[in-house]
Parts: C-alpha cells; structure tokens; sequence
C-alpha cells in the first residue's frame, strides 16, 4: 500500500461545481483530512474516502492517518477504481455495493455512512465535470 500526496476534485452537495483538494491518492481513491482531533471538544480526527473518478464521497472515517490509511486501502484494493460516471461501476465492477457495504460493516466503529443528495441528475452532471477535467 503506497498512498503518494496529491490533488483532486470532489463533488460537494449544493455545490455547482466540483472543488479542488489536497490530500492522498491510491488506486483511484482520494483521502482528505476533514477534521482534526480536538481535546476541548472531544472529537476525534475525520477523513473523507472520495473516488477520484466521480469526485464523489464513499465515507467519512474518524481516527488518525496511520489507522485510517490501511482501512481506506483494503477498499481500494478490492476493485478497480478507474471508472468514471455514477453508473461506470456497473460494468467493471458489478459487485461494488456489497463490497462497499461488506468494508463499511467491517470497520462501522470508525465509519459514517454517506446518505445520496437525492438528485441522481445533478450528481452525474457533477461526476461527468469531474471525469471530463481529469482526463486532460
């Protein structure tokens, strides 16, 4: 596993369109630091596992990079990642929601769960802004 620095885009609900990001990339998934670790408030550090292709979040996952970087890692390892558009997974990799919800059940002490924005259009709309900048 070799997480290497790097900067992407990711789709943010109510956002038009895609934001810039620096955080770590491996195999086609995106890690940012959404939250440090707070003594006053008692909130622990917070990630965001995003895929690459669509810039569209997969789970936030609280602890600290060395603990979060191997949990995100055996995800990225279980598929190819590459595809882009909200419907590309369907046919490279048709077993994605029952992985994605077998490592989210694995790791549910250190994993939020996203819920959809519930506009499947304008997330596409989001997704295809995304591919179309990464491919140049």
């Amino acid at each position: 596993m070799k997480w290497k620095k790097a900067t992407f885009l990711r789709a943010l609900k109510g956002r038009p369109m895609p934001v810039s990001y620096q955080g770590w990339e491996y195999r086609g998934l995106g890690l940012t630091l959404e939250r440090l670790r707070s003594a006053k408030t008692e909130t622990p550090t917070r990630w965001c596992l995003t895929h690459i292709g669509t810039g569209h979040a997969i789970a936030f996952i609280e602890g600290e990079q060395v603990e979060v970087m191997p949990i995100c890692a055996e995800l990225a390892e279980e598929m190819d990642w590459s595809f882009t558009g909200l419907k590309g997974w369907q046919n490279m990799a048709p077993d994605m929601p029952r992985l994605v919800v077998a490592w989210m059940d694995r790791h549910v002490r250190v994993i939020e769960r996203l819920q959809g924005s519930n506009s499947y259009q304008k997330d596409e709309i989001l997704a295809n802004k995304i591919a179309n900048r990464s491919a140049k």
